[in-house]
């Protein structure tokens, strides 16, 4: 009985594939040895913020992964963790071999403080977390607030922004707000460096800030000063009660009056 030889192209093919097992083998067991050798081990941990209070935080919580493999850090992963545990807005993490781990942090960027039991801060998107030294020491308006809850805080937002969007955007020198009161009724009163107090209701606040300013330049050309300004509701802004003093005078001169 003769046996019929071997097909070559399937001896090839066994050839092949037992080369190309051979190989990966070769490239794990590699691998594996790299990854528990001190070749790549973390000695450095880099952390970059801008707030001073995240970097020695994050550094403190890493301790643990002095001494672990490059290769082995699931950075996705201890991004994730980075941002849910430190109410950062962006975390990214960088392997930078042979033995560094860098790490890049973005804070929220604090609109108000926001007085509690302490001061905390708030971002645009609501966000409140702990204010850092460097964060309170700078002229954020003082929040003061009767009841928290997410109206309030979007009314914060909304008055801040506004204050921002037509006094700064168009470039008017105008005094910094220094407090804001927002009653249970999440009414708003605003109290300015300059010791000018306002009442803004619940709405409108862009219509409000042009009444404003044209009361104050209205005044200027008189030489008086606004000192107080009371909205009574959204639907008549023109309708404001107001306080001014004259500029050389040190005591309110006491009358109020309606639109000009």
């Amino acid at each position: 009985m003769s046996l019929k030889p071997r097909n070559k192209t399937y001896r090839t093919y066994a050839v092949f594939f037992s080369v190309m097992l051979l190989v990966a083998l070769g490239i794990f067991s590699t691998l594996e040895y790299i990854s528990k050798s001190s070749l790549f081990c973390i000695e450095n941990i880099s952390v970059y913020s801008d707030n001073e209070s995240d970097v020695s935080n994050i550094k403190k919580s890493l301790q643990d992964y002095q001494g672990k493999s490059l290769l082995q850090l699931h950075y996705v992963s201890l991004e994730d963790t980075i941002r849910k545990t430190f109410h950062v807005s962006k975390a990214r993490v960088f392997r930078k071999f042979p033995h560094t781990l860098e790490i890049y942090v973005a804070s929220y960027k604090p609109i108000a403080m926001i007085k509690l039991d302490k001061l905390y801060a708030m971002d645009e998107d609501l966000h409140i977390f702990q204010a850092s030294k460097k964060q309170v020491s700078q002229n954020y308006p003082i929040v003061y607030i009767d009841d928290i809850h997410g109206d309030s805080l979007g009314k914060i937002r909304d008055i801040i922004v506004s204050y921002k969007n037509f006094f700064m955007k168009k470039k008017l020198q105008y005094p910094n707000i220094k407090s804001i009161q927002i009653d249970f009724q999440s009414d708003a009163t605003l109290f300015f460096s300059n010791g000018l107090t306002i009442y803004l209701g619940h709405g409108e606040f862009e219509k409000k800030w042009q009444r404003v300013y044209e009361i104050d330049k209205a005044l200027e050309k008189k030489n008086k000063e606004l000192t107080f300004a009371y909205f009574f509701d959204d639907s008549a802004v023109k309708k404001a009660a107001i306080r001014f003093r004259n500029k050389e005078k040190v005591h309110d001169a006491g009358q109020e009056y309606g639109a000009l």
